[in-house]
């Protein structure tokens, strides 16, 4: 499981309008990736860190 603050990709069938949106809402944006496989389009979106607490930031060494 990833943090609100964490790196993430996923793929979303195209077109999902419903499904693209609430991504967009949490951070995520359309990388131009495209795949098509059994005739289904998808695209990518990418979430990048803000770099401000995540996991790795909060290791005790």
């Amino acid at each position: 499981m990833c943090g609100p603050d964490d790196s993430a990709a996923l793929w979303v069938a195209d077109p999902n309008p419903r499904a693209q949106a609430f991504y967009r809402k949490h951070g995520f944006v359309a990388d131009g990736t495209v795949n098509v496989e059994d005739g289904v389009r998808e695209i990518r979106m990418v979430r990048i860190s803000s770099g401000r607490g995540s996991r790795s930031d909060n290791r005790m060494d």
